[in-house]
């Protein structure tokens, strides 16, 4: 089955029930900006329903079958906003920073909800759920530097997501830049804040290279320096 977005948009727009309910169709990640792409890039897809309903669940069911390999995202209108249309937005582990990233990826199909919202979102409305993910992403780091059979990929591409979160979070990076910045740049400018011993400035520009296989022991070093990081963010953020 064909993974091209259009594709995926018009096999879910056929179907009159998922028609009814589907308020928008969002493309995100690295695909949809044509940066940082490789081997391995997922089509990076989020879906928002009006309301939960056992005939579209059914159906999105029916067609999502056929993709098994997409990285998807569901959300309802109440995942973004309350009862009375104040933000309350959570998709999963992602909290508000999020916003930003679904603003600036490409609208398939309806309504554009993230756009307005995106502009008002202020350093001290995301720090909270950015440091969430921050800590969500060392637990992973961890576990990947100390089992031997975890992917050296999944490990690079954890450790940079962590980097650029860590340069916002300490308001290094501006929100609306976070999407924008390619990998490269910013192990770039992470090199250039924060202070890394030879053998870590080393591997850290290694991480945009997807083919360049860490060991266990090269692993253990990236996550000692992003552990520091870490560290430093929460002491300032307590």
């Amino acid at each position: 089955m064909s993974t091209e977005p259009a594709v995926l948009r018009q096999r879910l727009l056929d179907s009159p029930i998922l028609r009814a309910h589907i308020v928008s169709i969002i493309w995100i990640g690295s695909l949809s900006r044509s940066s940082d792409v490789h081997d391995t890039s997922d089509l990076d897809i989020q879906i928002i329903l009006d309301r939960p309903n056992l005939e579209s669940t059914q159906q999105l069911a029916r067609v999502l079958d056929d993709y098994p390999n997409i990285d998807l995202s569901i959300v309802y209108r109440t995942d973004i906003f309350d009862s009375s249309a104040h933000l309350d937005f959570q998709d999963g582990t992602k909290g508000p920073f999020f916003i930003q990233v679904l603003a600036d990826g490409i609208l398939l199909h309806g309504e554009d909800l993230y756009r307005d919202v995106a502009s008002t979102l202020s350093l001290a409305m995301v720090r909270p759920s950015l440091m969430f993910t921050i800590r969500e992403y060392i637990s992973r780091l961890r576990v990947m530097a100390t089992r031997g059979g975890e992917p050296s990929l999944a490990f690079k591409k954890y450790c940079v997501k962590l980097l650029k979160d860590v340069l916002v979070h300490d308001g290094r990076l501006a929100l609306v830049e976070m999407t924008r910045m390619s990998n490269g740049d910013t192990l770039e400018l992470v090199d250039g804040i924060y202070q890394f011993n030879a053998a870590e400035r080393a591997l850290l520009h290694r991480l945009t290279d997807l083919r360049d296989l860490f060991g266990s022991e090269e692993r253990a070093v990236v996550l000692c320096a992003c552990e520091r990081l870490v560290e430093n963010l929460r002491h300032v953020s307590s």
